[in-house]
Order: structure tokens, then C-alpha cells, then sequence
């Protein structure tokens, strides 16, 4: 991610900074002054690609780095799942037990214990579903630097116009 991160933060510095590479440098043996709209087009052409390269790159890597975070501890959170959901179906005997005492009933304890336990559910559900948010889960920062990138060339190519 950091490799990711830095060639990234060259490619800035090289488009973004006003001493970037002068086509003398680049072997065109031009002034910054003196540019023909060719080797404009050509320096374009290739900074775009260099650009596109780096923020897949970075969006790959920010992607990555998110779900090592969400995978990390799915083996523990499944095999707990596994031990609580033994306990609940424990404890909703026993609450079936419970109400039979009191009711002399199996089929309306059972059917009490049965209706709470879906509307419980359905709350959780609910709460649950309203937590996850796709916005939350999309790469920001490479959202952004896109963001970024294409209001820079706007502008770049309606000043150099």
C-alpha cells in the first residue's frame, strides 16, 4: 500500500509542480514557451495514462486495505455466531419451558416464544440494514484524487488554450 501511495505522490509532484519535466528535458529540444500542440498532445497522452495507472493502483490498494480489515477476524466472529446461536436456542427452550409452567400449553408457549423472537428479529434487521452504508464502504481518497485530477486538467487545458 505504501509502494502504491508513494509512486502516486511522485506522479504529483511531477504533473502538479510548476518545474514539472520542460520538453527541452523530455528530448524535444523546445522551451515551455515554444510547444507545439503535437508534443502537447504527446505529454498529455502520457501523463493521462501515468495518471490513470497510479489511481487504479490506488484504488486497488485502498480497496485491498479495507477488506483485510473487514476479513480479519471472520474465522472468531463465525465460530462465536456457531456458540451464541447454540445458547439462544438453549435459552428459548427454557423460555418455552417457562410459559408451559404458567399457560399448561406447548403450542402457545411456543408459538409466544416463536412471534417475540421474529419481532426481535426484525428490529435487529432493521438497525443492522440501516448501518450499512455503500457510501462508507467506496474508496474516498481515490474518489477525491480523481475528483482532483479532472478538475486540474480542466483547468490546465483551458489556461494552455
Amino acid at each position: 500500500m505504501r509502494h502504491e501511495e508513494q509512486r502516486l505522490r511522485g506522479f504529483e509532484e511531477r504533473v502538479y509542480s510548476p518545474d514539472a519535466e520542460s520538453e527541452e528535458s523530455m528530448g524535444y529540444g523546445r522551451t515551455d514557451h515554444h510547444r507545439t500542440l503535437g508534443s502537447l498532445i504527446v505529454e498529455l497522452t502520457r501523463e493521462l495514462r501515468d495518471l490513470v495507472t497510479a489511481e487504479f493502483a490506488l484504488a486497488r490498494s485502498e480497496i485491498s486495505g479495507k477488506l483485510d480489515q473487514a476479513t480479519a477476524g471472520l474465522g472468531s466472529l463465525v465460530v462465536g455466531a456457531a456458540f451464541a446461536l447454540s445458547g439462544l436456542l438453549a435459552l428459548v427452550a427454557c423460555a418455552i419451558l417457562a410459559i408451559n409452567l404458567a399457560l399448561q400449553a406447548w403450542w402457545l408457549s411456543s408459538l409466544i416464544v416463536g412471534v417475540s423472537l421474529l419481532i426481535l428479529g426484525a428490529i435487529f434487521a432493521g438497525v443492522g440494514k440501516s448501518k450499512i452504508n455503500a457510501r462508507k464502504l467506496a474508496p474516498a481518497r481515490s474518489a477525491e484524487n480523481v475528483h482532483e485530477d479532472v478538475q486540474f486538467l480542466k483547468e490546465e487545458f483551458q489556461r494552455r488554450i
